[in-house]
Formats: C-alpha cells, sequence, structure tokens
C-alpha cells in the first residue's frame, strides 16, 4: 500500500522522486523495485491486451495504460531490471532509484492532455 501511494503521489507530483527513492533505498530496495517492474509489466500487458491487470494497479495509475510510446515502457523495464541486478554491487542505491522514479514522473507527465 505505501508503494502504491509513494507512485500515486509521484504521478499527481505531490511528492519529488528524491523523498520515495530515500524510504525506498533504506526499506528493502528489491522490493519495492520488483513491485514497480510489476507495475510496469501491469501497463504494458493492459495496453497490448493481453491481460487483466486493472486490478493490480490503482485507479490513478491506470491512467498510464496505452500511453503514446509504448517503446518508453519496455525501455524502463529494462531499466528496472539493470538496477535490480546491480542492487548487491556497492552502488548508490538512492540515486540508482531516484533516477528510476524521475524517469516514471517523466512517463507519467506524457500521459497528461496537452
Amino acid at each position: 500500500a505505501t508503494l502504491s501511494a509513494d507512485l500515486m503521489a509521484l504521478t499527481r507530483r505531490e511528492e519529488g522522486p528524491v523523498p520515495v527513492a530515500r524510504r525506498w533505498a533504506k526499506g528493502p530496495a528489491g522490493l519495492a523495485l520488483r513491485w514497480l517492474q510489476a507495475c510496469v509489466t501491469a501497463v504494458i500487458t493492459e495496453h497490448h491486451g493481453l491481460a487483466t491487470s486493472r486490478g493490480f494497479l490503482p485507479p490513478p495509475l491506470q491512467k498510464l495504460v496505452g500511453g503514446p510510446n509504448i517503446a518508453a515502457w519496455f525501455n524502463y523495464l529494462d531499466r528496472i531490471q539493470l538496477v535490480r541486478r546491480q542492487l548487491d554491487r556497492g552502488l548508490n542505491t538512492e540515486l540508482q532509484v531516484a533516477d528510476l522514479l524521475l524517469f516514471w514522473v517523466g512517463l507519467g507527465a506524457a500521459r497528461r492532455p496537452a
């Protein structure tokens, strides 16, 4: 529930990526990134009509489905997987998670009507 609330706050721009990344890095970052990966996968599969994932996504995040640039979502999924593989390699986890969340904010902004 906390991770979902964090993503909704980011999508609505009620909170910035850095404070959220700080919380996620202090908690089990691997768990947070697996959940983020599941959200992105749900957006992609729903976009392609391959699965009904909207029950997984909170209503504000369901608006992200069907974005104009599905390639960006696949790119994002690749970035999440890369960060997950690098978690235990001594890199700055907070910085890596902040970068991912900043990208999330950009994808959410791309879905806003002009």
